[in-house]
């Protein structure tokens, strides 16, 4: 942590924090599915808004007052870190699904948006005997920025085979997820790539 001799200080510590969320959904979906040639096809649309606020970014039991970092260039105490309030505002999704009777086969594909958003990241940690931005301070300090994160899009599959065993049924299933093998990156890593899984049902 950085050091830096000065006189006095008094600091008063309050449980006066609070949380704010509010969320908007609507769906939209016909009331029944449509027959068109040998296929039943069946759609559903989505979306959410999200507002939410925080007056701090974390609740600790114990706070260090007395540190350092550089946000946006400039050093300040930690505890005074704007509270990270860049959620993603909003959502949405398109779903089709198409059914073949006649080869008992199920497909569904599922087009997902998520909005892009800020975030305060840490980038870095700098030692103050070479590094400036320190201001005098000694020691390390951690480097904080506002960064910018692009939308999410995902595209993912399902698709079911049903073979009848007398009364009973062996369903075999394909799932997969960002078939676009889409680059979904947030401020903690990077999400999941093209993934595969398969499942297999027995009924009676």
């Amino acid at each position: 942590a950085a050091e830096k001799l000065e006189g006095t200080k008094t600091y008063v510590m309050t449980n006066g924090g609070s949380t704010k969320a509010d969320t908007y959904s609507l769906t939209v979906a016909p009331v029944a599915p449509i027959d068109w040639h040998s296929l039943v096809l069946s759609w559903n649309l989505g979306a959410n808004i999200q507002r939410s606020y925080s007056t701090n970014g974390t609740y600790v039991d114990e706070a260090d007052t007395d540190e350092r970092i550089i946000y946006k260039g400039k050093v300040i105490r930690n505890i005074d870190k704007p509270a990270d309030n860049f959620n993603r505002p909003w959502s949405a999704f398109a779903e089709l699904n198409t059914e073949i009777p006649a080869w008992r086969l199920d497909w569904t594909q599922r087009l997902s948006y998520i909005a892009g958003y800020r975030a305060i990241t840490s980038r870095e940690t700098v030692a103050c005997n070479t590094d400036i931005r320190c201001q005098g301070y000694s020691g390390t300090m951690d480097v904080y920025e506002e960064e910018q994160f692009s939308p999410n899009i995902n595209l993912d599959w399902r698709v079911s085979y049903t073979q009848p065993l007398g009364k009973q049924n062996i369903k075999v299933g394909l799932d997969i997820f960002n078939v676009l093998n889409h680059v979904n990156k947030t401020e903690s890593d990077y999400q999941m790539g093209r993934q595969y899984w398969l499942d297999v049902t027995y009924s009676w």
